[in-house]
């Protein structure tokens, strides 16, 4: 997987192809992946039985894995799950069977990049998970917060040696962002723009290509990192910064995860606009102590709810509310 990065001299420095997979074998010898946190949203073995999962033995979309197989993952080491010929008509949508107490319910998995809602899989589920849920809802109680899966399954295993850089504090940017402008342009040219042309930090990134354990480790080697919407309101990126433990900066998205972000906690908001940003950012660097704390409120929310583990109980325990 590939994450964008930003000038010529950037990728240059870069460590090449075969430098990053070298770096990726090392990390993955030295370090193993941190055992699963305990779990948010207990289920009893004796609950756990009453549920069987159907899973499509086939996407409609190969890529679909991405978004959905950490989930898979996470509910295997919970229920028992069987492949299945489920019919998969809808576009960002993974239709999936979940047998509670025997009766056969169907469940939406939605991971689409938009806030609306394809109003046949509300009319046919009995659950639907949507992963860019609006803040306000959708008047029904249906439609339940989905969270967010993370971009990488390699996420994981990186994670202790990923800490362990952020810990160290050997900084290489005040400032850290790596953007796509084909997806929101608009947006991007503007805050890329701004902290490009201010002179009280360094900034790094931009739009180039980069492995994505290099853009892993950018954000455990920068001070601050900016978040900004792109096709949808809420990124892999942002997850990406929670789990490594960043101190983030952007505005308010139009989505939510299933537990909120606490402003001034997890994140600082800017204005839609923008306005402010280089200031907020500036802030937070002269602010060594705001930083800190933050990393240790980040990597705990992203274990406490973001670890696949935790979504997997928090899907589950969510079937069995509404199911049983």
């Amino acid at each position: 997987m590939r994450i964008r990065e930003g000038s010529a001299i950037d990728l240059l420095r870069r460590p090449s192809t075969w430098q990053g997979m070298a770096i990726d074998a090392a990390w993955r010898v030295r370090h193993r992946a941190p055992p699963s946190p305990e779990p948010t949203w207990p289920v009893a073995p004796e609950e756990a039985a009453r549920v069987r999962l159907r899973w499509p033995s086939r996407y409609a979309w190969a890529p679909q894995d991405t978004y959905v197989g950490p989930l898979r993952i996470g509910l295997e080491r919970l229920v028992a799950i069987e492949p299945a010929e489920i019919p998969q008509p809808y576009h960002g949508v993974v239709m999936i069977e979940a047998l509670v107490d025997g009766e056969r319910h169907d469940v939406a998995l939605d991971y689409s990049d938009y806030v609306e809602l394809q109003a046949e899989d509300v009319a046919r589920s009995s659950v639907y998970f949507k992963m860019q849920y609006l803040h306000e809802g959708y008047g029904t109680e249906t439609v339940v917060p989905g969270g967010f899966v993370p971009a990488g399954h390699n996420l994981y295993g990186a994670l202790t040696p990923l800490r362990a850089l952020r810990d160290r504090r050997r900084f290489r940017a005040d400032v850290y962002g790596r953007f796509q402008l084909g997806q929101r342009a608009d947006i991007r040219r503007q805050a890329v723009l701004a902290l490009r042309e201010q002179r009280r930090f360094t900034y790094r990134g931009s739009d180039g290509l980069v492995r994505y354990t290099s853009h892993l480790r950018d954000i455990a080697q920068a001070r601050v990192c900016v978040d900004l919407p792109g096709l949808s309101p809420i990124c892999h990126r942002l997850i990406d910064y929670l789990a490594v433990g960043a101190c983030v900066v952007g505005p308010r998205p139009r989505s939510r995860l299933h537990v909120e972000l606490e402003e001034g906690r997890h994140v600082t908001y800017v204005p839609d606009d923008l306005e402010g940003l280089v200031d907020a950012c500036a802030e937070l660097v002269a602010d060594p102590a705001t930083r800190e704390r933050r990393r240790r409120e980040t990597s705990d929310f992203f274990d406490r709810y973001l670890h696949r583990d935790q979504l997997a109980g928090y899907y589950l325990r969510t079937l069995l509310d509404r199911l049983a």
